[in-house]
């Protein structure tokens, strides 16, 4: 959902901003909860999509910036891939 907002208002706004959802214990290909998809349709947001994805280095290695969700994935996150300490936020 977080990705499709952030896309959604980036492109809205003309900006070049590409974001992509990923997630620490994701499993590859799953598909957005009926109620999310649900829920960004009534907002004009399209999800249904969109593929969960598991992170892994390859994506790290391309990110300018990381958001985590919270605090504890922020630190499994370090905890995993270290190097990218001055990139990740919570």
């Amino acid at each position: 959902m977080a990705e499709g907002i952030l896309n959604d208002l980036a492109g809205k706004s003309n900006l070049d901003i590409n974001s992509k959802s990923v997630g620490i214990l994701a499993r590859d290909g799953g598909r957005p909860a009926n109620n999310a998809i649900k829920v960004m349709e009534d907002i004009g947001i399209d999800i249904s999509k969109s593929k969960s994805q598991m992170i892994n280095e390859n994506i790290l290695d391309k990110a300018d910036i990381i958001l985590t969700m919270s605090k504890n994935h922020k630190e499994s996150l370090l905890g995993s891939y270290p190097k990218v300490k001055g990139k990740v936020f919570y």
